[in-house]
């Protein structure tokens, strides 16, 4: 694995806090190289004689980004807020896919052989005007938004082939607040509009999607309080999802986008309880999801090819039950802090239906004295079922002393110095049923030093009202 990117940004803030704030950032990340090279033997049940395989992929490009925010305060506390935000990105993906027969360790003609290279030049603008009005117990908001997508990607290995996506995305909502004692309300109403169109083959889609939302929450005292919450979202098909440009993955499994696609709704109802006991504080809550027609993969088995293609499904529902608890075991000394997940899930899609059934969380303990924090943590990651693939980040433990002193901060730990660092995938397909980790058998020590230095004048501190998005989309190459 070879990872290395580069961040700079500069900003520039205006801050007049009872009428105006003014925020503008510019940044450019750039990638250096992302790349992941497997080398190994691919052993055949039938006997056969085994196959030298090496399968690579990554990308590496440039994204450049600028942000504005203004913010207006009018009298009768009224606030007009504005902001813009664009990315651009410049760069390519690649893979490499060899299969060679390998004969008492001496490599012969490739047998399989594929080369991917896709060079992007893809744009993305999103904009957002909010109206704000308060009164003492309540508050109204209105506001609209609007996101363009503009992609442009040109397959090399494919005589230079090219691919355009264009996404629009138009939003209206209202929403109003307002607090009754103990109580308080929140209740608004969106509108989506979705519209894409892919110019070498004018196919496209239009759609207009409600998006409502509300959340009420009670205080019993400062020690006890619920919230329920009911959001909704709307989900486009991505650049990788619906390029029908195809792509071969390997020997027998090739990748072929859709562009029949459309936009998909998500909805999700949590209820919270909040508690606040004598050493003792946290939260035990309830989520309930369902993507009644969820963008998943689907595979299909093809004149002898196995094809990665995608639908809208027959839906993803879950359940979980979470509990995030922190306990001072001994005041100003001794913490523990935690939190736990029970999920259960149906994933719906064509000639299939799956389940899954998985908990995941975190723990940490953190002894603190005289400047010194011994810490503690063990993570077990959420199992994610999408499609017909449950897949887990990282399952790591870590132990880390460190000492502050001044301006400076020194630190010193082992990643991994239990058991065995995992994340991975399980494929739970009829046409390609297996199972891929991801694993690292060793301790990772490491150390660290901070200082921080300041001067001159600090900036006085503003938070934004409104934070608008804009994320300019990639291509994916390979990936066996």
């Amino acid at each position: 694995m070879d990872n290395s990117f580069g961040n700079v940004w500069a900003s520039y803030s205006y801050i007049r806090p009872d009428t105006t704030v003014f925020m503008a950032e510019f940044g450019m990340f750039h990638k250096f190289t992302d790349r992941f090279t497997y080398n190994g033997l691919l052993s055949l049940s039938d006997g056969s004689d085994d196959i030298s395989l090496t399968d690579s992929h990554g990308d590496k490009g440039s994204t450049p980004t600028l942000s504005l925010y203004w913010q207006q305060n009018f009298r009768n506390r009224q606030t007009l807020v504005l902001n813009f935000n664009s990315s651009f990105y410049f760069g390519r993906s690649y893979s490499d896919y060899i299969e060679r027969p390998d004969a008492g360790g001496g490599l012969m003609e490739a047998m399989t052989d594929i080369h991917t290279m896709i060079r992007d030049r893809n744009q993305a603008y999103a904009i957002e005007a909010d109206y704000i009005k308060a009164w003492r117990n309540a508050r109204f908001t209105a506001g609209a938004s609007y996101t363009a997508n503009r992609n442009r990607s040109e397959y090399e290995n494919l005589d230079g082939r090219i691919f355009h996506q264009r996404q629009d995305k138009v939003y209206f909502f209202a929403e109003y607040f307002h607090r009754f004692g103990k109580w308080t309300a929140t209740a608004g109403m969106g509108a989506q509009y979705t519209g894409f169109l892919f110019k070498e083959t004018d196919q496209g889609s239009e759609s207009w999607s409600a998006r409502p939302q509300a959340t009420v929450t009670y205080s019993l005292n400062q020690n006890h309080n619920f919230r329920l919450n009911f959001t909704s979202w709307q989900s486009t098909p991505s650049l990788a999802e619906t390029n029908v440009v195809p792509q071969q993955l390997d020997g027998f499994q090739w990748r072929v986008g859709n562009q029949n696609l459309k936009t998909a709704n998500s909805y999700m109802l949590t209820f919270r309880y909040g508690f606040n006991l004598p050493r003792t504080s946290g939260s035990f809550g309830i989520r309930a999801f369902t993507s009644p027609n969820a963008i998943t993969p689907l595979l299909l088995w093809d004149n002898e090819r196995l094809i990665t293609t995608y639908e809208n499904s027959r839906g993803l529902q879950n359940l979980s039950f979470f509990l995030a608890p922190q306990i001072e075991i001994v005041p100003e000394w001794l913490m523990a802090s935690g939190y736990v997940q029970y999920r259960m899930e149906r994933m719906r899609g064509t000639g299939y239906t799956h389940y899954s059934n998985a908990w995941s969380g975190n723990a940490q303990i953190r002894l603190m004295h005289w400047g010194f924090v011994l810490s503690g943590q063990y993570v077990r990651s959420q199992r994610d079922l999408w499609g017909e693939k449950i897949s887990w980040g990282e399952n790591l433990n870590i132990i880390e002393l460190s000492y502050n002193w001044r301006s400076w901060q020194f630190g010193a730990g082992v990643i991994m110095p239990f058991g065995e660092y995992d994340q991975g995938s399980r494929s739970l397909s009829r046409w390609n049923r297996n199972e891929q980790h991801m694993r690292l058998d060793m301790r990772m020590p490491y150390v660290s030093v901070s200082y921080n230095l300041q001067w001159g004048r600090q900036k006085q501190g503003a938070q934004k009202l409104v934070d608008v998005s804009a994320d300019a989309d990639r291509s994916t190459a390979g990936g066996r």
